[in-house]
């Protein structure tokens, strides 16, 4: 099994301060407002959608609040070397798949149905500041590995959400809102932005338990 990648081992440096946590923590915070208030008001929209599908309905939100619940959960440990405890491995497993997930299912989706962003009212954030800010899910995702960890059956359940989550947003209509109906093409890429998530996180986070699978 392959150790993590050096340059996500040397992302906790950036969390070495309380500041730096602070800040991590304050920008989570307000990207999650800015997220809900784009799912609040989109179609369909929260108000659309029965409570308990929430957190699938408003995935990228999801995806912020799990990375910041594992930066703080990180926090409130004894030490570095305090092993996580099962349910710890698993919000930081959840998190990573999620962050990872939806950066670049989210850049996938742009990417295929560009053309129906052409001449769009509030194109520059519409496009490319939603582009933006989900590229910078995965640079939260290297940060969250770096605090986290995996343990045997995490990604098991996370790949069971993720099974789920495809099956809600396609099966029940329930996809982050686009300006275009989904395709064949935009599945396809949901399936394997999902594989690949699942992929990052087994080589990002480092393996709790002497077998994680």
């Amino acid at each position: 099994m392959p150790p993590p990648p050096r340059w996500v081992r040397r992302a906790r440096r950036l969390l070495d301060t309380p500041a730096q946590v602070g800040l991590l923590l304050v920008i989570d915070a307000v990207a999650i407002a800015v997220g809900v208030s784009f799912y609040a008001h989109s179609d369909p929209s929260l108000a659309d959608v029965a409570v308990w599908w929430y957190p699938l309905f408003a995935d990228s939100p999801v995806a912020v609040g799990l990375g910041a619940l594992t930066v703080a959960v990180w926090l409130g440990r004894r030490g570095p070397t305090v092993r996580p405890s099962w349910p710890a491995a698993l919000l930081s497993t959840l998190a990573v798949v999620w962050l990872v997930r939806m950066g670049v299912w989210t850049v996938g989706a742009l990417a295929i149905g560009w053309r129906a962003y052409l001449g769009a009212e509030a194109v520059l954030w519409a496009f490319w500041g939603i582009l933006a800010t989900h590229v910078l899910f995965l640079a939260h995702a290297a940060l969250t590995a770096s605090v986290g960890a995996r343990r045997r059956g995490t990604l098991a359940v996370a790949a069971g959400a993720l099974l789920v989550h495809d099956l809600v947003d396609y099966g029940l209509g329930l996809a982050p809102p686009l300006p275009y109906a989904p395709t064949p093409a935009l599945i396809g890429m949901s399936l394997a932005s999902s594989a690949l998530a699942l992929a990052v996180a087994w080589w990002w986070l480092p393996a709790a338990d002497a077998t994680s699978v």
